[in-house]
């Protein structure tokens, strides 16, 4: 994808808190917080894609070294550049974090961006790409416990993908199969964590850790 493509998608407008931070998506940042703390706690990241920059908002707060990346020079990125070719030196930061961005890419140059993913990287990181798997949650509520699961939906197949303005070129349970999505993850990473996130279950979660 070009520059020029990839400043159709990204704005400072389209990102804008008025309408971008639904609950559901300051849900999916508390996910990548909590992923970050847990799994990589005391690490330094880079963050591809600025977004909102609430995840790096609040990860430096919490006294974490953050890296922004962006294509986009109007989101004011510490770094320009794409994360198929990140202008950075091997095992340079401790940790990424890649939250709905690769499905920007074609899924051909997928590959690419995991392995710049490995190269920069010295642990490994977080990545969150949307997900259309049909599903029935049950939930139940009290005051000691809350108790949610949700249930596959099989018989319902090639769920069209939810896009804005034709940004996405691929979704999980779309054009993509889960299944092959982790096996490319499982190339370069160890998978540690892989699930959606109750509250925003379009967002697919993968915690992964770099075999050194």
């Amino acid at each position: 994808m070009s520059g020029s493509d990839w400043k159709k998608v990204t704005s400072t407008q389209h990102y804008s808190p008025s309408h971008y931070l639904t609950p559901q998506r300051l849900a999916s940042v508390g996910h990548q917080i909590a992923l970050a703390n847990s799994h990589f706690a005391g690490c330094d990241f880079l963050e591809i894609g600025v977004g909102s920059g609430l995840t790096a908002q609040l990860l430096r707060e919490q006294g974490t070294l953050v890296t922004t990346l962006d294509i986009d020079e109007r989101l004011c990125p510490e770094i320009i550049g794409s994360v198929t070719k990140i202008p950075m030196p091997d095992a340079s930061v401790d940790c990424f974090i890649c939250c709905q961005v690769l499905e920007h890419l074609p899924w051909e140059a997928l590959e690419s961006a995991l392995e710049e993913l490995f190269r920069v990287s010295r642990k490994g990181g977080i990545i969150s790409v949307p997900t259309n798997r049909p599903f029935v949650q049950v939930s139940w509520y009290s005051a000691i416990r809350t108790f949610k699961r949700r249930f596959p939906v099989f018989w319902i197949r090639n769920q069209p993908i939810r896009v804005i303005n034709d940004t996405h070129y691929w979704e999980l349970g779309s054009n993509v199969r889960t299944v092959d999505f982790q096996s490319a993850l499982a190339k370069k990473f160890t998978i540690t964590k892989d699930y959606q996130a109750n509250e925003n279950p379009y967002h697919h979660f993968f915690c992964l850790l770099k075999d050194n």
